[in-house]
């Protein structure tokens, strides 16, 4: 899910993030955890990409860190994660299973601040 950090986004621990996060800027976070407390959270449920190109990047770290130990999601969604992550194979260091289509399509665009 696409958000904008929050008062309570800015407050929650966050180690091992090396910027700070600051009000309104964009995050993408697990729509399955986001409605427990942060500390119920596992590593990675949110993350703030540094611009659009960062996007990638951060949904990976997500798939790798985040989702196969994520406390919110329903045993059906695992079951069709580890399968995916079982049969999607990576080629030249890109995944070989379908996305959803780049940022661009979605209006998201880097801003100079």
């Amino acid at each position: 899910e696409v958000f904008g950090a929050t008062q309570a986004d800015i407050a929650a621990p966050s180690p091992g993030r090396k910027n700070r996060v600051v009000l309104g800027q964009v995050g993408i976070r697990c729509i399955h955890c986001a409605h427990l407390s942060p500390r119920d959270r596992v590593k990675r449920a949110a993350c703030y990409p540094p611009n659009v190109s960062g996007i990638y990047h951060s949904v990976s770290n997500m798939k790798f860190d985040h989702f196969g130990a994520c406390r919110g999601l329903p045993p059906e969604a695992r079951a069709e994660f580890q399968s995916l992550r079982a049969t999607c194979g990576r080629k030249g260091g890109r995944s070989s299973c379908p996305t959803d289509g780049p940022s661009s399509k979605r209006g998201m665009t880097s801003s100079s601040t």
